[in-house]
This record gives C-alpha cells, sequence and structure tokens, in this order.
C-alpha cells in the first residue's frame, strides 16, 4: 500500500532531450558534409618526383613531353621545344577541351608516333591529377610505352 508521501519508480525514459539532440546533430553533420567534400576536392596531391643517381638512358629515337607547373605541355625532340597545348585557364570546360587538343595533337605529330617510346616529364609543382590525365591523353591517341621520367637535377644540386 502506498502512502502519499511515496512516489512510485517512473518506468519510462523521457525521449525528447535525446531526440533533440540528435536532430541537432543530424543538421550540422548535413550541413558540414558537403563543405568538407568540396575542400576534398579542390586539393590536388602535389607530384615529388624521385631523384637518381644513374643517368637517364635516352635513346636518339626518343620523345620528350614535358608538362610544366603552369600546365603547358610542349614537345622536345632534340631541335627545341614545340607547344602541344596550353591548359593554363582553371575553367573546367577548357581543361577538358586542353586535353582533347592535347590528344589530338599527339595522334596528328607525325615524329611521336613514329617514336617507340615517349618519355614524360612533370615539373615539380605540378597537381598529381593532372599528371594522370596527360597520361591517359597521350594513351588514348594510341601511344603505348610512356614512361614518367625522374629529376636528375635534384641529385646534382645536393
Amino acid at each position: 500500500m502506498q502512502t502519499g508521501n511515496q512516489r512510485a519508480a517512473m518506468s519510462e525514459i523521457n525521449v525528447t532531450p535525446l531526440v533533440d539532440v540528435m536532430l541537432v546533430l543530424l543538421i550540422v553533420f548535413m550541413v558540414t558534409t558537403p563543405i568538407m567534400v568540396e575542400e576534398m576536392t579542390k586539393k590536388e596531391v602535389e607530384i615529388n618526383l624521385p631523384a637518381t643517381r644513374a643517368p637517364a638512358p635516352m635513346k636518339p629515337s626518343d620523345t620528350l613531353v614535358v608538362v610544366r607547373r603552369d600546365q603547358t605541355i610542349s614537345l622536345s625532340m632534340g631541335q627545341g621545344e614545340t607547344e602541344l597545348a596550353n591548359c593554363g585557364s582553371d575553367a573546367e570546360a577548357q581543361y577538358v577541351n586542353c586535353l582533347q587538343q592535347l590528344e589530338t595533337a599527339v595522334a596528328n605529330n607525325q615524329p611521336l608516333q613514329d617514336s617507340d617510346r615517349i618519355l614524360v616529364y612533370a615539373e615539380d609543382g605540378l597537381g598529381y591529377t593532372f599528371a594522370v590525365k596527360i597520361f591517359a591523353s597521350i594513351k588514348r591517341s594510341g601511344k603505348k610505352k610512356l614512361f614518367l621520367i625522374t629529376n636528375p637535377e635534384a641529385v646534382s644540386n645536393k
């Protein structure tokens, strides 16, 4: 028998504060997730080319494609450089057009098609994503033997 002074034990959990906290957390995650994803996609992995001690064995028939920091792509075959494409613009449509222009330039360049292998040199500070897209564009143009060369000057400067 209960008297007026004693209270019965409460057997129910008050879920209102729990629901409030969960809704606040849900809203916080919904707002921050797109911002974090956008920030992660803007960052590119930087290329740090390995330094070599042995001289690079280059054949006279080798072709060198140089990708510079300012995203210009040029062809070097011993008698100077010829610009193949300039991808310096930040606009995505321009970027895609530049890679298509490079692919067409490689496919239509007879000395490039005649060479048995292509050496690609990417300067320090160039984004990894851009270098990989250059590789893919050259491969799509029909060349199968592509090589990324190292930075021989880094060893000689030490």
